[in-house]
């Protein structure tokens, strides 16, 4: 786990009608790191026992689920909830608003126990900035 992580800069949570996003207060240039944040990967959690609010949020952290197999034997395949578990992101990381027009990319960094989120394009100072849109379910609906 990484000690100090980037802190960000360039953004802040704003008021955005009955919810909150995240927003741009300076020009961020594609590929610019944007923010650095801890993480929270909940013990033996399955995204079918997640809380909707929170599945609404959360990230996949790649990692087979212990029932992979059964699962395999009997569908006769795997689903994406199957091969990843629901982690929660610090910082501003969920309170990002997801969309199919997204502007930013996130990686989660395992070595360092991080999520980087990095600029897609270049992001002007009001926007929102948005992440890749979709939730993990049974279906993969």
């Amino acid at each position: 786990m990484k000690n100090n992580l980037f802190l960000p800069t360039k953004i802040q949570v704003q008021k955005h009608g009955d919810r909150h996003g995240v927003f741009c207060i300076e020009d961020i240039t594609k590929g610019e790191l944007i923010e650095e944040a801890p993480l929270i990967l909940p013990h033996d959690n399955k995204w079918e026992n997640c809380d909707r609010e929170i599945m609404k949020h959360a990230f996949p952290w790649a990692e087979l689920r212990e029932d992979w197999k059964e699962f395999c034997e009997k569908e006769g395949g795997i689903l994406p909830l199957h091969a990843t578990r629901p982690l929660l992101v610090l910082g501003y990381g969920m309170v990002y608003a997801r969309s199919k027009d997204y502007n930013v990319d996130f990686k989660v960094e395992k070595k360092l126990f991080a999520c980087h989120f990095i600029a897609k394009c270049d992001i002007k100072e009001g926007e929102e900035l948005l992440l890749l849109g979709g939730e993990i379910s049974k279906n993969n609906e």
